[in-house]
Formats: C-alpha cells, structure tokens, sequence
C-alpha cells in the first residue's frame, strides 16, 4: 500500500508500508503422542515477524499456563526442563516490528509417553529358588 500526503507549506511525501493480516504461525511439531519429555517444538515462519511468543499449558492438570515465553526469535523452542508424562497443548503467536500481536495459533495437542525402564532383574540374575522376581520400573529420562 502506498500512502502519499501533502499540505500547504510543507513538502509531499510518499511511504511504501505493509499492512498484514497478523495471520497466526502454524505448529508443526511435536507430534501427536512423543517419547521426549523435552522435545523441541517448531512452527512455521511468518512474513514480517520480529519475535514470537508460546504458551504451553498442561491438560493433564488443568493448570491454565504452565510456560510462557515471549522473547522467541527463532522459530523453535525447547523446554528448560523435562514435561511430564501426560497431555499438553502449545500455542504460538508472532508480532510484528511495530509490536503488534498476530492471533494465537490453533492449538496443539499432544502427549508425553516416556517408557519405563526395566532395570532389574539383571540378565542371569533370576534363580529357581523358591518366591518372585521382584522388579524395578523406572521412568526413562529423554535425552
């Protein structure tokens, strides 16, 4: 768009801006059910965007807002710590150079299913005597 104004006694002027549409970012990722406690989440860029901002709310708990993060510059983010084991749902949004926010993306759900461990009994390790094995589960930390 291209807006011009003039007025008496003062030099004309023309500016060349773009007016969006603050259309919202679309996830990506993770995907609908993940291993990872810590998986990086991804969206796609959009045109114009300065920073982004995510929130992420866990579902298993019904606790509104769990992470929120508003200084993204990249079009990616990583937990700071492992999430729990259950549902989660992301949601991201880009501002522009003037501060203006886009809308909320559509939300995106997903789920956390760490496998548990088996560490014992070792291999060689169960005899014949008499009782039960006894086992050790442990959760399996993502890397």
């Amino acid at each position: 768009m291209i807006v011009s104004a003039s007025a008496t006694a003062y030099f004309g002027s023309t500016e060349d801006i773009t007016v969006r549409d603050h259309e919202p970012p679309v996830v990506t990722s993770p995907a609908a059910t993940t291993p990872n406690a810590r998986d990086t989440i991804r969206w796609g860029a959009l045109p114009g965007a300065v920073r982004y901002a995510l929130q992420l709310a866990t579902l298993s708990l019904k606790i509104p807002s769990l992470i929120f993060a508003a200084g993204l510059t990249t079009t990616s983010f990583t937990p700071p710590e492992n999430l729990g084991i259950g549902k989660w749902r992301v949601w991201v949004r880009a501002y522009d150079q003037f501060e203006v926010p886009g809308f909320w993306s559509f939300p995106r759900d997903f789920q956390v299913v760490a496998a548990p461990t088996i560490t014992a009994p070792l291999t060689g390790a169960i005899t014949t005597t008499p009782g039960r094995p006894s086992f050790t589960i442990t959760r399996k930390e993502s890397k």
